[in-house]
């Protein structure tokens, strides 16, 4: 009998929503022959009409649906696009959403253009009123059919979750508070052989300790899409699925946790995991200096000592001057660095694989 060859196109769009995340995956189903949508984060309330805002017109034009929006925390980098959304198209044409919400409420201001913390309704009763967001957290081992693609979650685990709970309710509400031009300097003149010996000091967010990682997998191929999830939640959940340096998570792509953040990527998580793509969603001159090249160094020296024969790519969401120039002519040499840019402003970088089962 003839072998049937499946092939799984899927297109992965991130968006330039300076240092937050706003992810467009689209993948056409092979049995159904149905296009799925799944967006991840909405960046901040204004970079919305200039980036997710056209690909939601375009959908709704089409007369598309988006099988799945995944709010991965409540940091105002990742769920402020919700502010103006919600406004325009409420969930229309929105089957179900992740959100992981807590008990500080977000709410719509009647009769204006903005949500507000103080005035309105919550966005939380909000979704829930029309019965498109969990009723129970999102949390590790959790896994979701959207078509042909599985979705098996990695963070947060129900620890990390009720303590982030804990610590919100005696937390101011979040600011969009990122500016353009950074107050500390980047160690963007640091070699990586010199970068991978600093020592890696945690995260201490609990608010990115809640952050929904998961691995999207079609036919045999995988990705992981980390939010601004902790290292050692995604290392406990990779290690449960039986994973280990020997025996590494298979990967197509790899975005990098919390913009390239030196705090949330460990060489124990690196060591987990065999990929040669990787994504950073991050603008330049934030004010915390994101993306951090020692994060990146720690992906480049154990990636480049597993397969020190194969190009590493590393993706950016934007195309500046001062991004080209992390790594040095003789760095992207010795560990063959292929790093990708953005041709256009507002479309951001696109990432295609194709998995043949």
């Amino acid at each position: 009998m003839e072998k049937v060859i499946h092939k799984y196109n899927c297109i992965i769009n991130a968006l330039p929503v300076r240092c937050g995340d706003c992810l467009y995956i689209n993948f056409l189903d092979n049995t159904s022959k149905i296009s799925r949508h799944i967006i991840v984060d909405a960046g901040y309330s204004n970079t919305y009409h200039r980036t997710l805002k056209p690909i939601i017109d375009r959908l709704a034009k089409e007369g598309s649906e988006i099988d799945l929006f995944i709010l991965t925390h409540t940091d105002g980098d990742h769920i402020g696009g919700m502010k103006p959304h919600i406004i325009n198209f409420g969930v229309n044409g929105i089957k179900q959403f992740w959100f992981n919400y807590a008990p500080t409420p977000f709410t719509l201001k009647d009769g204006t253009d903005e949500v507000s913390i103080k005035q309105g309704i919550n966005l939380r009763d909000y979704l829930l009123k029309f019965g498109k967001v969990n009723s129970s957290p999102i949390l590790t081992g959790h896994v979701e059919k959207i078509g042909d693609g599985i979705i098996t979650v990695l963070s947060p685990d129900n620890e990390q979750f009720n303590r982030f709970v804990e610590e919100w309710r005696n937390e101011e509400p979040y600011s969009e508070g990122d500016v353009a031009i950074t107050t500390t300097t980047t160690d963007y003149s640091e070699p990586i052989a010199d970068l991978i010996h600093n020592e890696y000091e945690p995260d201490s967010s609990w608010s990115n300790r809640s952050s929904i990682a998961f691995v999207l997998q079609l036919g045999s191929k995988k990705v992981m899409l980390t939010g601004d999830a902790h290292p050692d939640v995604i290392i406990s959940a990779l290690r449960t699925q039986g994973y280990t340096p020997d025996n590494p998570i298979q990967l197509e792509l790899m975005k990098i946790s919390h913009h390239g953040s030196k705090a949330n990527t460990s060489d124990e998580l690196i060591k987990l995991v065999d990929c040669q793509c990787f994504l950073i969603s991050s603008n330049e001159g934030n004010k915390h200096s994101f993306p951090h090249k020692e994060a990146l160094a720690r992906v480049i020296w154990v990636t480049h000592q597993r397969r020190p024969k194969t190009p590493i790519h590393i993706y950016f969401t934007y195309n500046s001057s001062i991004l080209k120039e992390i790594f040095s002519s003789e760095e992207q040499k010795e560990f063959m660095l292929i790093c990708h840019y953005p041709e256009t402003g507002n479309e951001g970088i696109t990432i295609t694989f194709c998995a043949d089962e």
